[in-house]
């Protein structure tokens, strides 16, 4: 109980910032040289402002090589940019997977309760075309990737 109670106390004596001054540091004399200072070592430390701390920036990523499509899969691509996908002719299957999930949620006429009838039939003609493009991409990307 002690010693808590005198941790306790020391503790409380840091956190104020008062306590006991510190005794004057006896100088080293005899040993021939200067004692080393914080400054001393600091300047072997890497510092922010030196280029050697400084990581170079990630290279460029590599162009992918572009795909020659067939007239029926260059109008498949179409249809899904023109529907709101950003992509070209140079998409993976994870990238064509990604795209066609975001936008079958958009356009799936199931996705819109409060609809008429004449919007829901335009959602379906929307994502019967969705669909489409994404059959005849699907073959390009995993013949291709």
């Amino acid at each position: 109980m002690v010693r808590e109670r005198a941790f306790g106390d020391v503790l409380d004596e840091v956190l104020e910032g008062s306590g006991p001054p510190e005794p004057p540091r006896a100088s080293r004399t005899g040993l021939g040289h200067a004692t080393p200072s914080l400054l001393f070592f600091e300047a072997s430390l890497p510092s922010a402002r030196r280029p050697s701390f400084v990581t170079p920036p990630p290279p460029p990523p590599r162009p992918r090589p572009r795909r020659a499509l067939s007239p029926r899969q260059q109008a498949a691509l179409d249809a899904f940019v023109r529907l709101g996908a950003r992509m070209d002719d140079a998409f993976t299957e994870a990238e064509l997977r990604s795209v066609f999930r975001s936008l079958a949620f958009r356009y799936h006429p199931d996705g819109h309760p409060g609809s008429t009838d004449a919007e829901k039939a335009n959602l379906s003609v929307r994502f019967a075309q969705l669909h489409d493009a994404y059959e005849s991409l699907k073959s390009v990307s995993v013949s291709s990737n």
